[in-house]
């Protein structure tokens, strides 16, 4: 079983995270130690580039999935309404 120990540490979406490997660079003909961020999940990632960053705005986005993303002014979890509550990619929300 894993443990907190074996866990990276977590960071902003816009944090460098850490640095590409000499190995792998080496191996897709980039250049080392490009910087990695922390990165968003696809939804959070979409709301960026469309601007769904206050709160009163939302989307739809339907495919594998059927998301309703909605911006707040805070982190509002509702564990029995059984909708999943995600931090924004944007940092400090």
């Amino acid at each position: 079983s894993l443990d907190e120990g074996q866990m990276p540490s977590l960071v902003e979406g816009t944090e460098k995270a850490g640095a590409l490997r000499n190995e792998l660079a080496s191996k897709w003909g980039v250049q080392a130690g490009i910087p990695i961020a922390g990165g968003a999940g696809d939804n959070a990632a979409s709301a960026c580039g469309m601007g769904t960053v206050a709160a009163g705005q939302a989307f739809v986005s339907l495919g594998t999935s059927g998301v309703l993303f909605a911006a707040n002014a805070s982190y509002l979890p509702n564990p029995e309404s059984a909708v999943h509550t995600f931090c924004h990619a944007l940092p400090d929300t």
